[in-house]
């Protein structure tokens, strides 16, 4: 998605969580009445929304340099490399090395990698439709 998240819809979701954090001891306290629940409650709650917000936040932009980002420069390295093969074999009159795997077809480099988490296992190099 080429279309950057609203700033200011961003913006008054942090100050929603701001009025959460605020709001939610008096809340909870008149529910709970107890002064060793409602401390409890609230650091459950209010962890968890900001929990589920910072999750929101890191799913917006899953490409780049974080150590949680996909590792597309990884991948694309090794979908050249193996272009690379690919084609080098076929100038050369050979076969290419490919191997059938469920109802995928995978170079056999390519499904090494996969099988060590270098590439995607959803990447294959062709789909076979029964």
């Amino acid at each position: 998605a080429r279309v950057p998240f609203p700033l200011p819809f961003a913006q008054i979701l942090a100050l929603t969580m701001v009025g959460l954090v605020i709001i939610t001891p008096f809340a909870i306290d008149q529910f709970t009445n107890s002064y060793v629940l409602t401390p409890i409650f609230c650091f459950l709650v209010v962890m968890g929304y900001l929990g589920l917000n910072m999750i929101a936040v890191e799913l917006e932009n899953p490409f780049g340099g974080d150590s949680n980002d996909l590792p597309l420069t990884d991948v694309h390295n090794a979908f050249v490399e193996f272009l690379e093969d690919l084609s080098v074999q076929i100038s050369v009159g050979q076969q290419p090395d490919l191997v059938a795997v469920e109802d995928r077809i995978w170079s056999r480099r390519w499904h090494a990698w996969a099988e060590i988490g270098v590439v995607p296992r959803e990447t294959p190099i062709l789909s076979v439709d029964a």
